[in-house]
């Protein structure tokens, strides 16, 4: 594969394995944050010591195509990490960045860096991704092409963090097709503002890469001499406010929908695999100069969530949550309730789902509503999410998609990919406000990363029909799959749409009549239909007027009126 790109687009790339996702439900459950900002009244604590390797290339050998912009972006990412937030930086240019420069460096901070610090490494230049064989490469100012013995393989950089002793380690990489080993699965990252989070991500590892895009190229040219990408990432260090904010929250406040408004690119962020061998939910705090974050207690008079309770009192959360685990629900409810009446946000928001479904009690919207405008206005992330859908589909209240769409953007920012989600499908209808396909997209891509099985196959629709985003057909039929293993039977019956039509994927009769069936199974009468559809015509697999009655039938009682019909005429 050729490194050079197309000469009317000057392009880097990625050098970095990465990404990782989980699943959750399509109205939320409670969030399992990193930080976002956050304002401590009081210093107690020293946060370590921050370091940064810094490296940009624009001169290459003959062989590769010099780049415009990778320096300067270093040199000034090198000078507001070292002046606004107090980092000891080691800054490689052009010829400075050799293979050997490199490694060095990466070694050095092995014996230099001890467990409370922090290490940062931002890389821009030219890279290589080998997706036959699933590798990727940094180009160093030594390499001359693709196959330079002097290229460095990603996995002897991911061994060199996972050498390290840093609790905190964050690479930043300025490059295109970084979505192409992002396949694997693991605990996403989302934003929260609350304190206790900011602490708790404080005292815990974190290995996380934030890359500037996923398998698509991406720009060398941007606003001011930067690329796209490192003209947002640098607005967002020089812009943040509060002395403290998390690597997340600055991506996703700020990085991620500055990119993806400005360019085809959707930049991503997500803890490195095989990096490290006991991996935490930490997360990479930046800390302006003479800030760190107080590592103090909790009072004793509040509870888990922050609220608080009289003396004596005991917070019956985790027993309530365990028994909800069990599908006790009537047990779990009085549980929960009382929870919330300690000032257990989380419970306020799970008994608020329970009165609105009818889950162990008797189903009531109004008290659902309630609870959840509790446990909103302390800024619980699924509230929030619950409230805004509650706006949305006029349950109770009068419709209003504009009010919705405040409680979702809450809920977002605070880590309900539930939230995200719903947002884009605001943004992608127009329901409230103009259509924004773009931010749609941005809002889906954020949703998948942070394990909205609903965002990952809306985002495969935005890719099936190129909307908002270039068409990549592969890439919606990876979203589907990714939907459909999470158990949303929508994702599994499109993906059973590419393998019968051989769109993405090669054409496959029993392919497709297997992921109907598995959208069936989990309530899709799309996929009960056209399973149906299958067997009455012979489609690629034995005819069998039984069999499609029998799927008919599944779709008729999931109330699709095709089917319905479709049954009538084979009784007949």
């Amino acid at each position: 594969m050729s490194v050079l790109p197309p000469a009317s687009t000057v392009v880097r790339y990625i050098a970095l394995m990465l990404l990782l996702v989980a699943g959750s439900s399509a109205q939320e459950a409670d969030s399992r944050a990193a930080v976002r900002r956050a304002t401590p009244a009081a210093v107690a604590k020293a946060t370590g010591h921050y370091y940064a390797l810094v490296i940009g290339i624009d001169d290459y050998p003959p062989g590769l195509k010099k780049l415009k912009t990778a320096v300067h972006d270093a040199e000034e990412v090198a000078q507001v990490l070292q002046e606004r937030y107090g980092f000891t930086v080691k800054l490689l240019r052009n010829e400075q960045a050799t293979r050997l420069a490199i490694l060095q460096a990466m070694i050095d901070y092995q014996a230099l860096a001890d467990e409370n610090d922090s290490v940062l490494i931002y890389y821009a230049g030219h890279g290589f991704s080998d997706e036959s064989a699933n590798k990727s490469y940094w180009l160093p100012v030594d390499a001359n092409s693709s196959l330079s013995p002097n290229r460095i393989i990603a996995d002897d950089l991911t061994q060199d963090i996972r050498a390290m002793r840093a609790k905190h380690v964050l690479v930043i990489s300025d490059s295109c097709y970084s979505g192409g080993l992002s396949r694997g699965v693991d605990t996403p990252v989302l934003p929260s503002k609350d304190l206790g989070f900011l602490r708790k991500m404080m005292g815990q590892q974190s290995r996380h890469l934030m890359a500037s895009g996923g398998e698509e190229p991406v720009a060398d040219s941007g606003p001011g001499g930067h690329s796209v990408f490192a003209a947002a990432l640098l607005k967002s260090l020089n812009e943040a406010d509060g002395p403290m904010f998390s690597a997340s929250s600055i991506f996703y406040d700020s990085v991620m929908p500055l990119v993806a408004v400005s360019a085809a690119q959707i930049p991503q962020y997500a803890p490195i695999r095989n990096s490290s061998s006991r991996m935490e939910l930490g997360d990479f705090i930046f800390t302006v100069k003479g800030a760190s974050v107080a590592a103090g207690s909790r009072p004793a008079n509040t509870n888990s969530s922050g609220g608080t309770r009289g003396a004596g009192d005991e917070d019956p959360y985790d027993r309530a949550a365990a028994l909800n685990e069990d599908k006790q629900y009537g047990e779990a409810a009085p549980l929960f309730e009382k929870s919330c009446g300690l000032g257990n946000v989380r419970s306020c928001n799970a008994i608020g789902y329970m009165y609105f479904n009818g889950r162990g009690v008797s189903k009531d919207q109004a008290k659902a509503f309630g609870f959840y405008q509790t446990a909103c206005a302390a800024n619980n992330p699924s509230g929030c999410t619950n409230l805004g859908f509650m706006y949305a589909t006029g349950a109770i209240v009068e419709k209003d998609p504009t009010k919705a769409a405040p409680l979702y953007q809450k809920g977002c920012d605070a880590g309900s990919a539930a939230g995200c989600r719903n947002l884009g499908s605001l943004y992608e209808s127009g329901r409230g406000f103009a259509v924004d396909k773009r931010k749609a997209v941005a809002l889906y891509s954020r949703a998948c990363v942070g394990g909205s099985i609903v965002g990952c196959s809306d985002l495969g629709d935005m890719y099936q029909d190129g909307t908002g985003i270039g068409v990549d057909k592969r890439k919606a039929a990876d979203l589907y799959l990714k939907a459909c293993d999470g158990g949303y039977g929508q994702g599994c019956t499109n993906l059973g749409d590419m393998f019968q039509d051989g769109v993405g994927v090669s054409e496959s009769p029993g392919k497709a009549a297997e992921f109907y069936g598995r959208g069936c199974a989990i309530g899709d009468a799309d996929g009960c239909k056209n399973l149906g559809e299958m067997y009455l015509d012979g489609d690629g697999i034995e005819a069998s007027s039984t069999k499609a009655a029998e799927f008919y039938r599944k779709a008729c009682d999931l109330k699709d009126a095709e089917s319905c019909q479709a049954l009538k005429t084979l009784k007949r």
